[in-house]
């Protein structure tokens, strides 16, 4: 089948059975692009219902109405050996019917990003995934759901829903198989090739996402394999590349912050966590809305009350190294990364 090749966006015409290229503005929405970043909803090892907060969060969307949801991960609660396919199924049928199912059916788009509850990658010492059947159950759901609307175009969904990019209006997004600490060498190639791509590099709004972030910001989750191993290389490509937002769940902590040019969302999560040096628990639910600017709208789902960005703490002590409320800048201390990086 024949193709066009793009500047910014493409459309094929077939007029008189002559494929004809039409090369057309990137679409631009008349409002803000809403984007519900939705953290850890997941109940207990194996169950298929959802703590009383995961519902109201799903309500609070509802009421909402964002153009977008980026969950995340951890909608079900795998990654627990002896789960059989039914138990995994049972799961998933729930997240549909209570979660997904209602999104769609309000004019919402979920899209995902697989946690290690989904569908963990975690190897095996011969090389295969100890999870399996869980990564057979997540990516057998997902391939059901992708879905078509006018502003966005899939870009590589090859590995869908593990790894993947598309364009919604001028927005490009690229999500990042996180549900392990690290990413193999292969979805580091690929990442670079979709973040080198006329697509990313001419977007307005270029997003990151993958379930663990790159810094470990809350009690109980400070371990390395809390966080992934290579957030030094991935803070120069995203920085080089000019990425606007990583945006990351698993600590059950909310907490936004900016590295350079890169800015941090990290979703809080149910239940919540505190953050490194407070004792304050807040499951969070926030929305991301872009164009003009960015802005962030929160808010505390115990109390159904807004979170200021103010009333976060002013600094973090995040591992591996502190850093700073959005958004101020936080530089990368030098003894971490090469003396003579133009990151430093």
């Amino acid at each position: 089948m024949p193709y066009c090749i793009y500047k910014l966006r493409w459309q094929r015409l077939i007029l008189g059975g002559a494929l004809v290229c039409a090369v057309l503005a990137a679409p631009t929405l008349a409002e803000p692009l809403r984007i519900a970043i939705v953290g850890d909803i997941n109940g207990n090892y194996g169950s298929d219902e959802y703590p009383p907060l995961s519902l109201a969060l799903r309500d609070k969307v509802l009421a909402l109405k964002p153009n977008l949801v980026l969950s995340t991960g951890d909608v079900v609660a795998g990654q627990k050996r002896g789960l059989s396919q039914q138990n995994l199924q049972n799961m998933w049928h729930s997240f549909d019917r209570q979660f997904y199912q209602p999104a769609s059916d309000a004019g919402i788009i979920w899209l995902p990003v697989i946690g290690n509850h989904d569908g963990s990658k975690a190897f095996s010492l011969v090389g295969s995934y100890l999870f399996a059947t869980d990564r057979q159950q997540a990516a057998t759901y997902w391939r059901s759901k992708q879905v078509s609307h006018a502003e966005l175009r899939w870009l590589d969904k090859q590995h869908y829903p593990f790894y993947y990019s598309l364009l919604f209006a001028d927005t490009a997004l690229l999500v990042i198989d996180a549900s392990g600490s690290e990413l193999t060498s292969t979805e580091l190639q690929w990442l670079e090739q979709q973040l080198r791509s006329p697509a990313f590099t001419q977007a307005a709004n270029r997003i990151v996402a993958g379930h663990l972030p790159m810094f470990a910001i809350a009690k109980g989750r400070e371990a390395p394999a809390e966080r992934l191993a290579q957030s030094q290389t991935l803070l120069k490509l995203f920085n080089q590349y000019r990425v606007s937002w990583y945006i990351s769940g698993h600590q059950h902590a909310y907490y936004v912050s900016k590295i350079q040019q890169l800015s941090l969302l990290m979703a809080g999560g149910i239940p919540a966590r505190p953050l490194l040096g407070t004792d304050k628990r807040q499951s969070v639910f926030s929305v991301l809305s872009l164009l003009p600017s960015a802005s962030i709208q929160s808010w505390d789902l115990h109390t159904n009350t807004e979170v200021t960005l103010e009333q976060l703490p002013e600094s973090l002590p995040a591992l591996p190294f502190a850093i700073q409320r959005w958004p101020a800048s936080t530089t990368l201390p030098c003894n971490n990364i090469n003396q003579q990086d133009a990151l430093c």
